[in-house]
């Protein structure tokens, strides 16, 4: 259950817009903020943690294969007006990594149900998106507290893109696999000024 003060705090910390979904003619997707909590370092870094529920609609009219293993490969932080806009991205992140996992061992006849969802027509999937947001800290610019937006790049095949080619080939009777990023519709949040932190995890990559 959520307590009193996570609601408290998702309910000041999240700005949920009316969001346009992103439409290439074969797919839709939109993208809304599941949740968001802030979290204090030992090295005096404030970050907020934003969980992004991004969600997969088939138009095309055939099945959709879309791997399990999607991830942000870049985001950038405006503030919430074009002034802002004109002047760059207050904060921007881009992946380091070049894949996830090694696709020249995967097997070319069936998709593995365990690396991939099958996505019939009509259907629906969801995939939450995670973001370590740099608020403030020792040798990080303070964010005033306000609105903001995100703009969201998403790898829908984090791995090299020949072999996405390749399978893409070997599965097209079976469906369109999806192996082309996509960038999510503006996402808006809403920054405080004092919020209350937990410690942050100890992360092991």
């Amino acid at each position: 259950m959520i307590s009193a003060i996570e609601r408290t705090v998702a309910a000041a910390l999240l700005l949920i817009l009316p969001l346009r979904a992103f439409n290439d003619a074969t797919f839709v997707v939109t993208a809304t903020l599941a949740n968001g909590t802030y979290c204090s370092a030992p090295n005096g870094n404030t970050t907020l943690w934003i969980h992004i529920d991004v969600k997969y609609g088939n138009s095309l009219g055939v099945p959709m294969i879309l791997s399990m293993a999607t991830r942000v490969a870049e985001y950038q932080l405006f503030p919430n007006d074009a002034k802002g806009h004109l002047s760059g991205p207050l904060r921007e992140f881009k992946s380091k990594s070049s894949a996830m996992f090694d696709a020249s061992r995967l097997d070319r006849l069936p998709p593995d149900p365990q690396l991939f969802e099958m996505l019939q027509p009509g259907g629906v999937a969801h995939r939450i998106e995670k973001i370590g947001l740099a608020v403030r800290g020792p040798k990080v610019n303070r964010l005033p507290e306000g609105d903001y937006y995100l703009r969201v790049r998403v790898e829908q095949w984090p791995a090299e893109r020949r072999w996405g080619e390749a399978l893409a080939r070997s599965w097209g009777t079976r469906g369109k696999l999806l192996i082309d990023s996509v960038t999510l519709p503006p996402i808006g949040i809403h920054i405080q000024q004092e919020p209350t932190n937990e410690p942050c995890p100890v992360r092991v990559d």
